[in-house]
């Protein structure tokens, strides 16, 4: 959504959390999608989304696929519509090395990918294993973000490590990549999310302005290792 604020954007959703991305930002994308057919589906902010979750005729109902038919439609997804001009597509997917992330990291004009793990020792490990990956596939890591590194207390400013300590810096090293911040954990962003209302937080907050720094660093290093200024690509 920052990188939307100021440029022409996509994101490909591969839809494995209950409520998929495109329904957080915007509640009405899946009716676009069946009026529109093969075309993105685009949010009050300019974003175009396409969304394995947005096929079915009901939300709940799972898209049931084999290994080889979820690399084919994560093909589907970014071939076979019709994205127009955009300045950043970018792909969302779930921090392990099935299927799904390696379809795209090979498949796909990568320019870069970003890790986000949260501060678990659980989490971490798969993260390694993603990075491990990324290199394997000569797909650059542009940097680390760690999520839901703290909760700050509202009344009396305290730091507390819910999810215990903080291992971004463990992270960037594995990654040889910088740690572009380290997101706390916030609220209003769970209430935002649930009510499909992501869109109309502009009040200035820790971490928004982290997320600003972090499209800042992120499209930077992109436009970089970009050979076509107009296919910019990172996950």
């Amino acid at each position: 959504m920052e990188v939307a604020r100021r440029e022409k954007t996509a994101m490909v959703d591969d839809a494995r959390v209950r409520k998929a991305s495109e329904a957080v930002m915007d509640p009405d994308l899946k009716r676009n999608l069946v009026q529109l057919g093969t075309f993105p589906v685009t949010t009050s902010l300019g974003i175009r989304v396409i969304s394995i979750n947005l096929l079915p005729p009901q939300e709940d109902l799972p898209t049931i696929r084999r290994g080889p038919l979820v690399g084919r439609t994560i093909e589907q997804l970014w071939k076979d519509v019709l994205w127009g001009d955009l300045d950043y597509p970018l792909v969302d997917l779930s921090p392990s090395t099935a299927a799904a992330p390696l379809t795209v990291m090979q498949s796909l004009p990568l320019d870069g990918v970003v890790v986000v793990p949260s501060p678990q020792d659980l989490a971490g490990m798969v993260m390694r294993k993603v990075i491990w990956m990324a290199e394997q596939v000569r797909v650059p890591v542009l940097g680390v973000v760690e999520n839901m590194s703290y909760f700050l207390c509202p009344n009396s400013g305290k730091r507390h490590e819910i999810f215990g300590r903080s291992r971004g810096e463990d992270m960037s090293s594995a990654a040889n990549a910088p740690l572009l911040a380290r997101l706390p954990l916030d609220p209003a962003i769970a209430r935002l999310c649930d009510a499909a209302r992501m869109r109309t937080r502009t009040a200035p907050s820790p971490r928004r302005r982290s997320t600003s720094r972090i499209t800042r660093k992120c499209t930077r290093e992109a436009t970089k290792r970009s050979a076509t200024p107009s296919a910019r690509l990172w996950c």
